[in-house]
């Protein structure tokens, strides 16, 4: 009698059986799972331009619904942009694709929905990756561990109408591309990456931002025209002080956009970290080092409902903010409020904030005098910046006038423009205890 066998047992010799009476691919028949680009490159025979050997590979991936496309470790020169929707570029160890037509872009993927991209080097040509979701719904897209050399236009452009995507963007390195990062995705999320602009970018910014942009862990080397034809940007500070600025800039924003550890290098004088183009946006720096001689941190061609800057160094000799001449700030805050939070604060060189935006700063408010512009709330104080001294581009000046003899400060007691102040004074007697004595 055979012995009882367990049930699990008897299961598992039925599926054994069955597959014994499937017929098995041999290995040599197995497919490995991706389509190897090099095959298609050795059958081409054309050892100077792999355009069409590529094309034909993701041709077949898409045919044969295999997808990965494995390009191995080596160089790859193509003339004519890959069209990449039949399948997703995979490698493993590293390739370098070169575009020898300048006007013409590398990977362009126009209706793409998970999809990443990694460990590959671009050299040259118009764009180098292309994406667009086409309005996807729960779209990821992602580049990461790859590098970019000499776009003649943009690095990574993602297209209009790619909403409901998530675009991620990690340990790249950017090297003298025109632009680097163009986003029209919901998200974007820029980490632990390294860019040195272009010379060549005239009036443009490294990065532009339709939707909502994270920029964490940025190292930025600019390189600066600073004061040659065509790139240069005249304005007066606040001080009445003629400058000439680039018209190069770090981000053009017409969303909102979060810097956080980012270096906006100062090599030849630097430029803007952000230049805002939008109302109803929110424009955040914190804890970043943004160096830059002769104009602004952020210039606002509109202002934002949200501005802040906090914990950020590399003051020294530029301003916080600039506010574009055409923005009439005597009427603009009639209809419009904002939110403006400059951690350094308002009596610290630099900040250059115009005094009709003072009445919305968070925090302490500081001046030399009662305000003479701006809608004022009542309530509000602003306490006297001459107590002292203070702190300008030549040093520490001491205050002209004892500071017993100074008001604190000035309230608002009539909301208005520029409402009705009041001086705020503390009477000090000789020998008179400094707080309630206890009972």
């Amino acid at each position: 009698m055979m012995p009882l066998r367990k049930p699990n047992q008897v299961v598992m010799i039925a599926i054994l059986g069955c597959l014994r009476l499937m017929s098995p691919l041999s290995s040599a028949q197995e497919s490995p799972g991706y389509i190897n680009v090099r095959d298609y490159i050795v059958k081409a025979g054309n050892p100077a331009d792999h355009t069409e050997a590529i094309r034909a590979a993701f041709a077949e991936a898409g045919r044969t619904q295999v997808y990965t496309v494995l390009f191995p470790a080596g160089y790859y020169t193509i003339s004519d942009a890959i069209d990449i929707r039949q399948g997703t570029p995979f490698s493993p160890q590293g390739a370098s694709i070169k575009q020898t037509n300048p006007e013409k872009d590398i990977f362009v993927n126009k209706g793409a929905w998970r999809l990443v991209i990694r460990n590959f080097s671009f050299h040259g040509g118009r764009d180098q990756i292309v994406l667009g979701t086409n309005h996807c719904d729960q779209s990821v897209l992602e580049v990461s561990d790859c590098t970019f050399f000499d776009a003649n236009g943009v690095a990574i452009r993602i297209l209009k109408d790619s909403n409901s995507t998530l675009f991620k963007v990690k340990d790249c390195a950017f090297t003298n591309c025109l632009q680097s990062v163009i986003n029209y995705c919901d998200i974007c999320v820029i980490g632990n990456c390294w860019i040195s602009s272009s010379p060549k970018m005239q009036n443009k910014a490294v990065m532009e931002n339709y939707g909502v942009m994270h920029v964490e862990n940025l190292l930025g080397v600019p390189s600066v025209s600073r004061g040659k034809a065509g790139f240069t940007d005249e304005w007066i500070d606040p001080r009445g002080g003629k400058q000439t600025a680039s018209n190069q800039r770090w981000i053009d924003n017409y969303g909102t956009v979060t810097c956080r550890s980012c270096r906006f290098g100062g090599e030849d004088g630097g430029f803007p970290a952000v230049v805002n183009y939008a109302r109803d946006v929110s424009v955040i720096l914190d804890s970043c080092y943004v160096y830059n001689c002769s104009d602004a941190a952020i210039v606002c061609r509109e202002i934002p409902t949200r501005l802040t800057v906090v914990h950020c160094t590399g003051f020294e000799d530029a301003w916080v903010l600039r506010v574009d001449p055409r923005i009439d700030l005597d009427t603009y805050f009639d209809k419009q409020r904002m939110y403006l939070d400059i951690g350094d604060g308002q009596g610290v060189f630099g900040t250059g904030i115009p005094e009709q935006m003072m009445p919305y700063l968070v925090g302490e408010i500081r001046a030399e005098a009662p305000p003479a512009k701006g809608r004022w709330t009542r309530g509000q104080f602003i306490r006297n910046l001459n107590l002292e001294g203070r702190e300008t581009a030549t040093g520490y000046v001491k205050a002209k006038i004892p500071a017993l003899d100074q008001p604190y400060g000035w309230y608002c007691i009539e909301s208005g423009k520029p409402g009705t102040w009041v001086p705020v004074k503390f009477t000090v007697v000789e020998g008179q205890p400094s707080t309630p004595a206890a009972k």
